[in-house]
């Protein structure tokens, strides 16, 4: 599931003026696209503060926090790139409210269905400096800690597992330059003549802990802050955490 994002990157990259080419004379829509994320476990609604879900390493866990940066988003037709944005959105997996945001390209896309998107889970370096993202206290609950380079926290996932009959606490966090995820999915944008177009994306939890790698907390650790091995293992896990319906 991996490959295709990067290859819809390198695509992006070869074609990314060819979309506003092939679609001279088209009726620009300059409305905006309303991404709605879900939660869920291999199919089942997230319910917080209870251990029901299992990980492919048979970790029986909770989940009682999550929550991530999604940025730069862009946006393919055919392998061709037509939009690339600058927006910055932080979802809490208890609230609602920031379950739905906007995509608004200032230039409009043309009319048609828009096959696939890419996006960052966490923020551009340039911005993944210690205040580089306005001084919101969700943004500073999200801080990573300036003597470890600072900057913020793309993704937390906590709670608690069952190890050995007892319940222990774990972290999954991501930060730290290099360990941003590079994600995407196969979609279908329907851009009409006029009008809003939607996006529903949904985070399965289970993907972070496999493929490529399975994840266990009894042998690769509970904790993944700071340490490179497990934040990189996370990270690749995470290029396909998110589908569509």
């Amino acid at each position: 599931m991996k490959t295709p994002v990067i290859l819809l990157l390198l695509c992006g990259c070869i074609f990314q003026f060819s979309c506003k080419k092939k679609t001279q004379g088209t009726l620009i829509n300059h409305g905006k696209i309303v991404v709605a994320v879900t939660h869920q476990v291999d199919g089942a609604p997230v319910v917080f503060d209870t251990a029901v879900f299992t990980n492919a390493a048979a970790n029986q866990y909770s989940i009682e926090k999550l929550e991530y940066y999604l940025s730069d988003f862009r946006i393919y037709k055919n392998s061709q790139l037509c939009y690339s944005g600058t927006e910055i959105v932080l979802v809490n997996g208890r609230d609602s409210g920031t379950f739905t945001f906007n995509i608004s390209p200032s230039s409009g896309l043309a009319s048609g269905i828009y096959d696939s998107v890419a996006f960052t889970i966490g923020v551009s370096s340039v911005l993944n400096v210690s205040y580089g993202l306005p001084n919101t206290l969700d943004n500073m609950d999200m801080a990573w800690p300036d003597v470890m380079g600072g900057g913020y926290h793309f993704f937390k996932l906590e709670g608690h597992y069952k190890n050995a009959g007892l319940l222990a606490g774990y972290a999954m966090h991501l930060g730290q330059n290099g360990y941003q995820v590079n994600a995407g999915m196969h979609c279908s944008i329907n851009i009409k003549p006029t009008g809003d177009a939607t996006l529903n994306m949904i985070m399965n939890v289970n993907e972070w802990f496999r493929n490529p790698a399975n994840y266990n907390f009894n042998t690769d650790g509970v904790f993944t802050m700071g340490d490179t091995l497990l934040m990189h293992k996370l990270a690749l896990n995470g290029a396909d955490v998110f589908f569509t319906n």
